[in-house]
């Protein structure tokens, strides 16, 4: 009769080891001989940093600062009438805090988009201005 504890000669795995566990090499010794490309010359950004170099889309679309790229998205907006003021506020806000952001960490960019979304913001204020000033004074005439 055979002893309940051993485990089928199939199964011979190391002690405190679950028989499906795959075979791993001892830490430290690798099967490959050693590369000097393994070695990262830059060090890797801990979580929530940004990474110290840019990339090739981050010139064009600045999406490591979100609030730059919401200013210029909400200045194109502020255009629509009747829903421009509101819009060129916010468009406004949202550029302060990407000049900001891109103040702090100059490699996520954004600052033109930012002051693309102010100025569109700007002009979108003055045209709803002379809009409102034009309508009253031809209210006026009437």
């Amino acid at each position: 009769m055979s002893n309940p504890n051993t485990p089928p000669p199939f199964q011979n795995q190391p002690q405190g080891q679950p028989p499906y566990a795959p075979y791993a090499p001892p830490q430290g010794t690798s099967p490959y001989p050693a590369s000097p490309y393994q070695a990262s010359p830059y060090q890797q950004p801990y979580p929530g940093q940004y990474p110290q170099q840019g990339d090739a889309t981050g010139g064009l679309i600045p999406y490591k600062n979100p609030m730059a790229l919401a200013s210029y998205y909400v200045g194109v907006a502020s255009l629509i009438p009747c829903i421009g003021l509101l819009l060129a506020v916010l468009s406004v806000i949202f550029a302060v805090l990407g000049l900001r952001a891109f103040k702090q960490n100059p490699i996520i960019s954004g600052r033109a988009h930012a002051w693309v979304g102010i100025a569109l913001s700007l002009f979108s204020v003055f045209y709803h201005v002379a809009v409102i000033v034009f309508m009253v004074i031809t209210a006026a005439d009437r």
